[in-house]
């Protein structure tokens, strides 16, 4: 809308540009026009390009003045970014979006959203000013818009509104004002519905997130063939996260966070005010914890470390032996697991390296602090390790929980444990707020801080579970299945044993009634038994050349695979292996049941409602 010039005031000797319209466009353009540069002359920022002056020329042209920025959009400079692998660092990218954020949130003071963030309307001045750039489609929350009704997609500039041209796709979007609406790459999906009086502070914090994204992978969030297919994708959904869409690029994974709650389907599930987002960016840049991402504690004590070493080097005593307790509390644990728990033990093995790395750095550090400072860390650490430690083996504990009858013991167990747990929370938000009020800080202080907001968002996660542990131990579904086996299932059970005993394949097994299981008999052709698991659906029947025919319905057909030996590990010479994973040694398995086809999605959803 409209055409800028490059002008200049002869009075002070300044270079400035100006947009033009002409008088005789329509009354909702000039309005549109009018307003653009009433709001921008009424938003002074240093990240928002002033508005000199608005008036009309002799021959009848609608015109304001502004700020002469001289340099590259952003856009521009992604590009370059991505066809030559060299210029800015994230660091600087990161400080220009800061910028941006700045001038947005002024505007968001005012009431005023911009509807039309992105890389091409944030001009990078040639000493690095910030400029957000064409307040063309701004308005007030709140305040209707009387030439909405006109507004179209943006299709200037780009491949794609090329191709759209060509084709003729973009002539439904014309209007005849010639307005805009937004660019579909960068608008939120209320946005995209044409829902635009719905639209708050909210659509340009999407706008930011969708920045962000592009500054990550040099690509924007939505891409397509036309103009349609981005507004569609736009529209159905979340966009891939930005460590997926490139693997060429180290995203890092607390930035992707951001990304991802800034660009959220639902408005109420973004930042609600672009202040929110700007401060993950700054504590990003500052080591410190964001609001959008998720720490384990091992996390948590890594960054506190990172920003306080004087008080991390007086903790090294203390950390030794908290974390080789707390590796040990692990130790236990894995010894209570069966062979099958592959995935746990790489995941604890890797847990202990992080410990051993952390208190090598610890050792390391001269200067080990006052020993009051020490003995206060110490009573700090004893009070809240304690439950760090109970909570992670809370957690790893309800992985293999179950409502199965063999377990009740071990729910019981487990709910005591999380009800005492739950109880602490009063006590961890006390001292929480007690420490957020104190005016000075020790370097302890902030360390207990540190671990105080996840340790509370952890245990209270624990509610949900004992309340479905609690369900389970009081309604006892595995009861049903206890009577099945007592009554329906009794002969099939007794024939399978005494066939399984006798079985040479099974080595004189001695197989006991199983819940929810149901004998089907041996394969024809592998002569191992086969049973039906009647909590993920119904038993199958067989069709044409004996074999089972599988319907939405079917249960999952466990095969019961013999015990053997069999050789695990790595041989000597193996320069790529571990310590840990040499040598070559002969493992003895027992029997175990193993499902016959591939999980279907209505097993998978049968087996979940079972669980819940």
């Amino acid at each position: 809308m409209g055409q800028v010039l490059q002008v200049r005031d002869e009075d002070v000797g300044r270079e400035m540009a100006a947009k033009v319209i002409h008088g005789q466009d329509s009354a909702q353009a000039l309005a549109k026009f009018v307003r653009e540069a009433q709001i921008t002359g009424q938003l002074e920022h240093p990240n928002i390009v002033p508005t000199h002056e608005l008036g009309t020329t002799p021959d009848g042209q609608f015109y304001f003045t502004m700020k002469r920025i001289e340099g590259q959009d952003l856009a521009a400079l992604l590009q370059d970014e991505d066809e030559n692998a060299k210029g800015r660092t994230l660091y600087d990218y990161l400080q220009i979006l800061l910028k941006v954020c700045d001038a947005i949130s002024l505007a968001h003071s005012r009431g005023v959203i911009h509807r039309d963030l992105k890389p091409a309307n944030i001009m990078i001045g040639q000493f690095g000013e910030v400029q957000v750039m064409d307040w063309g489609l701004a308005r007030l929350v709140g305040q209707s818009d009387t030439a909405e009704a006109g507004c179209t997609l943006d299709l200037g500039g780009g491949h794609l509104a090329e191709r759209a041209r060509r084709s003729g796709s973009d002539e439904p979007l014309r209007t005849l004002d010639g307005a805009v609406v937004g660019t579909p790459h960068y608008m939120p999906p209320e946005q995209a519905r044409g829902e635009v009086r719905k639209l708050d502070q909210r659509a340009d914090v999407y706008a930011l997130g969708a920045i962000l994204y592009q500054m990550l992978t040099l690509e924007p969030p939505f891409e397509g063939d036309s103009v349609w297919d981005v507004l569609e994708r736009v529209i159905e959904g979340q966009p891939t996260p930005p460590s997926e869409r490139t693997l060429e690029r180290d995203i890092p994974g607390e930035l992707e966070a951001v990304v991802l709650k800034a660009m959220q389907h639902m408005p109420v599930k973004r930042y609600d005010t672009v202040d929110r987002m700007k401060q993950d960016l700054e504590a990003y840049l500052e080591g410190r914890l964001l609001q959008a991402a998720d720490y384990s504690t091992w996390q948590v004590l890594k960054k506190w470390a990172a920003r306080h070493k004087a008080a991390a080097a007086a903790t090294a005593g203390i950390a030794l032996a908290l974390l080789i307790g707390l590796v040990a509390t692990y130790r236990q644990l894995l010894e209570t697991r069966s062979a099958r728990d592959d995935e746990k033990t790489q995941r604890i093995r890797a847990l202990e390296g992080e410990t051993r790395a952390y208190i090598e750095q610890a050792k390391a550090v001269r200067n080990w602090g006052r020993a009051e400072q020490e003995q206060a860390l110490k009573d700090a650490a004893r009070k809240r390790m304690g439950d760090v430690r109970a909570e992670e083996v809370l957690r790893e504990q309800f992985e293999d929980l179950g409502p199965q009858a063999w377990k009740e013991q071990d729910l019981a167990n487990w709910s005591v444990t999380a009800t005492v747990m739950l109880t602490r929370i009063p006590a961890h938000e006390k001292r929480q707020l007690k420490l957020e009020s104190m005016t000075k800080r020790e370097d302890v202080d902030d360390w207990e801080l540190a671990i105080l907001p996840p340790l509370i968002q952890r245990i209270a996660k624990l509610k949900s579970k004992l309340s479905m542990v609690n369900r389970w131990l009081r309604d006892k579904p595995w009861r049903k299945w206890q009577v099945l086996n007592e009554t329906v299932h009794r002969v099939p059970w007794e024939q399978a044993i005494a066939a399984i005993r006798a079985h040479p394949k099974y080595s004189s097994l001695e197989l006991n009634p199983q819940e929810g299981l149901l004998p089907l008999g041996p394969d024809p052709k592998s002569k191992l038994w086969e049973f039906a698991h009647l909590p993920s659906g119904k038993a199958p029947v067989r069709g044409a050349g004996n074999t089972w025919q599988i319907t939405g319905q079917t249960c999952v057909v466990l095969v019961l695979v013999p015990g053997g030996q069999f050789l695990m590990g790595a041989s000597d010479g193996d320069t790529n292996a571990r310590d840990d994973e040499k040598p070559v040694h002969r493992v003895k398995l027992a029997p175990f049941f193993l499902s016959k086809y591939e999980l279907t999605q209505g097993q998978w959803m049968r087996l979940a409602k079972e669980k819940q």
